[in-house]
């Protein structure tokens, strides 16, 4: 037999029989691209420039020693010099000294600074797929760019990739925390679950991002700065792992489907209304149940209510009652 309800409640109950609860209706407005070896090629510069100075300092000791001292005197200077190439040069610069017991000759501390200048004048390397995805996506969101390092560097790469044009703006900042990420999205009035931030680095892309309530894709990069590993693994819902950055329209097309919008035609549902669907869909476990089963329909005491000269209300009216119909 079939239950028939009317006027505002059988309402509440055709939006959950149709479309679910209203309480996750919200999909991707903004998204955010890390830069460096997400966009453009950054640690491979950085490794082959390791590499030179193991070269340089192998009177003084093997490469190992070297790479141990330089990492832990990058670690220890990051709160005063922050990020990026400069901040590496001057960490170099010392650990050649300790490592020399200050033996180390005017000319090598040439030849350090040298390799610094070929890393700031390295040409700007796009990795696979960036463009097109990122020129696909440019007409649909809002997109930004959020980046640690050297502000002047970081603008240098930003405006020779050519990419500048599909966002709306670089955001470079001394560190991803969660604290940052909250300021950049209140800054820019974004809500964190209209947010989504794609990063290589799951220390600074991802989890700080999950912890604000946003989504969060990792696109893996062959590698990683020993000073950017992570101590634990990203997880729940909206954690998302991607193979290449060119699966990242098909990852926003799945969650839009995740997390639907509430259709715009139910605009004549009072605040008081949607409330009390929040409140249905949450707590009556049982009428989640009855509702899925298909075992409640709605009357159509309110169609006459609806503008007959807007086919969408008309739609979504049919919409309503077929179910009904159908079980008669």
């Amino acid at each position: 037999m079939v239950k028939v309800f009317s006027g505002g409640v059988a309402r509440a109950l055709g939006f959950l029989r149709c479309h679910g609860a209203p309480t996750v209706t919200r999909m991707i407005k903004t998204i955010a691209f890390d830069a460096d070896d997400t966009l453009w090629h950054n640690e491979t510069v950085f490794v082959a420039t390791h590499k030179r100075l193991c070269e340089l300092l192998s009177r003084y000791h093997d490469s190992e020693k070297v790479d141990d001292l330089l990492n832990n005197t990058e670690r220890r200077n990051l709160e005063r010099y922050g990020y990026g190439i400069k901040s590496f040069t001057l960490s170099a610069i010392e650990t050649a000294i300790e490592l020399s017991n200050s033996q180390v000759s005017a000319d090598e501390i040439r030849q350090i600074i040298a390799l610094s200048h070929d890393m700031l004048d390295h040409p700007v390397e796009i990795l696979d797929g960036v463009p097109e995805t990122v020129s696909a996506l440019a007409g649909d969101y809002h997109m930004i760019v959020i980046t640690k390092g050297d502000l002047r560097d970081q603008s240098r790469k930003y405006s020779l990739s050519q990419l500048d044009p599909h966002f709306t703006e670089l955001e470079v900042v001394t560190e991803k925390d969660p604290a940052t990420y909250e300021r950049i999205l209140k800054r820019h009035r974004i809500d964190p679950d209209e947010f989504l931030m794609v990063g290589n680095s799951i220390k600074s892309d991802i989890l700080p991002v999950l912890e604000i309530g946003a989504h969060a894709a990792y696109v893996p990069y062959p590698h990683t700065w020993v000073l950017d590993v992570a101590d634990r693994e990203p997880e729940g819902p909206r954690f998302h792992e991607l193979e290449r950055i060119a699966d990242l329209p098909t990852l926003l097309t799945r969650i839009a489907g995740l997390f639907p919008p509430p259709p715009p035609s139910l605009g004549f549902l009072s605040p008081q209304l949607t409330r009390l669907i929040c409140h249905l869909s949450r707590s009556c476990s049982f009428l989640q149940k009855l509702i899925h089963s298909s075992k409640l329909a709605v009357s159509p005491t309110w169609w006459g209510r609806c503008p007959k000269t807007s086919r969408r209300w008309a739609t979504m009216c049919a919409s309503f009652v077929r179910p009904m119909a159908a079980s008669k």
